[in-house]
């Protein structure tokens, strides 16, 4: 009998544990969620621990993404060390091109983890056309009326359908820009926060959130106590 070689390929590691934590078509980390009624089996303190582990997976993805937004988009403009520091501050202390670097990256965090070409496509798909300021600007009274509506329609059915973390990542940029500083975002972008705030305040979506979550939400939407999200 010939000998016989049998040759042992080696596993990687990665292979034999299960992530446990899934991806949104646009890459977006979704951590594993509980059911309701495992949720309700949950003491006050493992609910807050599990809202906390996810608050961390989404973080580091935040983390990440807005390293490559600077190095890919802003390399000239600000390092990544200096771009920490800027978000130490509050928003009352950034110089104005503090102020900018903060709203381009939030801006391209926000397109990243919404989908906005994605978004781009479903508004197509519905025959409406996404005009420029300059195109805005010509429009009468009411077909921009009318124009602001469908786009809203079509954008809010959208947002319905984030996850409760993408929905978060939103509003805590808005947060640490400042919603008047984004009044410089593009049509677009601003319509999405918008209808991302709306849909955050919605009941079942705030009982998700863990307190830093709700302390955003109350930041963003200028309420004095966090009660007041609810």
């Amino acid at each position: 009998l010939e000998d016989v070689v049998i040759v042992f390929e080696p596993v990687e590691e990665d292979e034999l544990e299960q992530d446990e934590t899934d991806t949104s078509d646009s890459g977006f980390p979704i951590p594993e969620e509980k059911s309701e009624e495992e949720l309700e089996d949950l003491s006050e303190d493992e609910l807050e621990e599990y809202k906390e582990e996810r608050k961390e997976v989404v973080e580091a993805y935040v983390e990440e993404l807005e390293e490559e937004i600077i190095e890919e988009v802003l390399p000239e403009t600000v390092s990544v060390e200096e771009f920490k520091e800027i978000k130490e501050k509050e928003v009352e202390e950034l110089t104005e091109e503090e102020v900018a670097i903060v709203v381009e990256v939030a801006t391209e965090v926000i397109e990243e983890v919404v989908d906005t070409e994605e978004l781009t496509e479903v508004i197509e798909a519905e025959d409406i056309v996404i005009l420029e300021e300059e195109e805005l600007e010509d429009l009468s009274e009411e077909e921009l009326e009318a124009y602001e509506e469908e786009l809203e329609e079509v954008i809010e059915e959208f947002v319905e359908e984030l996850e409760t973390e993408e929905l978060v990542v939103v509003v805590e940029q808005i947060a640490e820009v400042g919603v008047e500083n984004l009044a410089v975002a593009d049509e677009q972008t601003i319509k999405v926060v918008q209808a991302v705030v709306a849909e955050v305040v919605d009941t079942e979506t705030v009982e998700e959130l863990s307190e830093e979550e709700v302390e955003a939400v109350a930041e963003v939407l200028g309420f004095e106590e966090e009660e007041d999200v609810a």
